[in-house]
């Protein structure tokens, strides 16, 4: 395994890896830590090895290309989802410094931006990891069970206390907010997020969404917290079109529903993509629908690899610079007012 490991880490050209050196290459999704439950110690492991799993060979050697329907159908069977969801958790847990480290010294990319998912995982989390590697940009958050079931006056000072702490850790280098409606039980279009992201887009920064239907857990177990309903795209056309002054992105591109993003997203300027889990094929799609602005190049590790989401990316924009450099780092530094 640890032979197979290696092998498939070398697939970055010697080509590529002049233009990410020079480039100084922004990958714009990733995470450390467990973003599925709170395990303090999880990141500090130096024993954990990053897996060698069905998602490593496809991924190398399928590039990304997402399964016809017959293979949709087969993955969503139990045997065939129960794998899959146990090899996204042992890659979760497996997101450690070390291996952290590892990917982005394997990748030769210079800054990956980490996102936090609360109630799991908090920014004080996040600045903590940031102090033994710096190549972390950091997101902020919202714990929005601190927003139910309050009165109007209290519902109003908490409110309050959330525009302070956006204040200080913008001032700490928070340069996102990321809210997951799944896993968070938050719809994008309801009241509650209106009022927070009403607070947040006044610092002319962008606000990250997890879209695409799923489950994190098996089929044996209970996640009645989760709402993947929430992921489905009507709450997104809503809130695009309530908040036309707010920056939006978009997780994934929706993923195998990417012909969704371009119908109903792409028509709305404030609404950006990124491409994690994305082919070649889908990626010229949403390039011609949200064009080069609002695209941002993105591997979602440890979900997905890191070394075939360049590989693809590279192939897709086919030595074109101006491309390469606004969808691999300049887009994501312009959101972030750094360019």
């Amino acid at each position: 395994m640890w032979l197979l490991s290696n092998i498939l880490w070398w697939t970055i050209s010697e080509k590529n890896r002049e233009i990410i050196e020079d480039l100084w290459v922004i990958d714009f999704h990733s995470h450390i830590w467990n973003i599925l439950v709170r395990d303090e110690d999880q990141i500090y492991d130096e024993n954990k090895r990053f897996p060698t799993d069905i998602r490593t060979v496809w991924w190398n050697f399928g590039k990304f290309k997402a399964p016809w329907k017959i293979m949709q159908t087969i993955m969503h069977t139990k045997i065939v989802d129960d794998i899959l969801k146990e090899s996204g958790k042992n890659r979760n847990s497996s997101a450690t410094l070390k291996t952290f480290s590892e990917s982005i010294n394997k990748s030769f990319i210079t800054k990956s931006i980490i996102l936090p998912i609360p109630p799991h995982q908090t920014f004080e989390d996040l600045l903590m990891a940031r102090d033994y590697d710096e190549r972390m940009i950091l997101f902020t958050w919202v714990d929005f069970t601190s927003l139910v079931n309050l009165s109007k006056e209290k519902y109003q000072i908490e409110l309050k206390l959330l525009d302070n702490k956006f204040k200080e850790q913008i001032a700490l280098w928070a340069k996102w907010l990321k809210i997951h409606p799944i896993i968070q039980g938050v719809s994008a279009d309801s009241d509650i997020v209106d009022d927070v992201v009403d607070i947040w887009k006044k610092y002319d920064l962008p606000v990250i969404f997890h879209t695409w239907v799923t489950e994190y857990c098996n089929k044996k177990e209970n996640c009645s917290a989760h709402k993947p309903e929430y992921g489905e795209i009507k709450y997104f056309i809503n809130l695009a079109q309530k908040h036309r002054d707010l920056k939006i992105v978009i997780w994934h591109s929706w993923l195998f529903q990417v012909d969704e993003v371009i119908n109903y997203l792409s028509r709305y300027e404030n609404v950006t993509v990124d491409t994690s889990f994305q082919s070649k094929e889908k990626i010229l799609w949403l390039l011609k629908s949200f064009w080069s602005d609002r695209l941002m190049f993105a591997s979602d590790w440890p979900y997905w690899d890191r070394i075939p989401a360049l590989n693809v990316m590279l192939e897709t924009l086919n030595g074109d610079e101006d491309l390469i450099r606004k969808i691999m780092r300049d887009n994501s530094l312009e959101s972030m007012n750094l360019k």
